[in-house]
């Protein structure tokens, strides 16, 4: 198992925004703090996974030092994930989508 550091920081609009240092441009929002990790679990699960698909060798996790470095401001959460992924990867990522508002 490995564990990535994500940066977890509150948004303008209220919502909770967390970012993977060893991942560029891979992030997630949810809009309640409970969320947040569940949801980032099943983002990096899915970038693994991806990854994996194409025969790319997933970063080493940066230290988490190294990962606070530049971002004072910013949480610290350490997210576990296994190291051949969960099948049901997108199961998990698809229970996060919005459903689309009645018309």
């Amino acid at each position: 198992m490995s564990t990535y550091t994500a940066l977890l920081r509150r948004t303008a609009a209220q919502q909770f925004r967390v970012t993977f240092p060893d991942f560029e441009g891979l992030s997630c929002t949810a809009i309640t703090q409970d969320l947040i990790k569940p949801l980032a679990e099943a983002v990096l699960a899915s970038q693994m996974e991806e990854m994996c698909s194409k025969g790319i060798t997933p970063p080493e996790p940066c230290s988490l030092q190294d990962a606070l470095r530049d971002d004072v401001e910013s949480i610290a959460l350490l997210i576990d994930v296994q190291a051949r992924y969960n099948a049901d990867f997108r199961t998990r990522l698809e229970q996060f989508q919005p459903t689309p508002a009645a018309a």
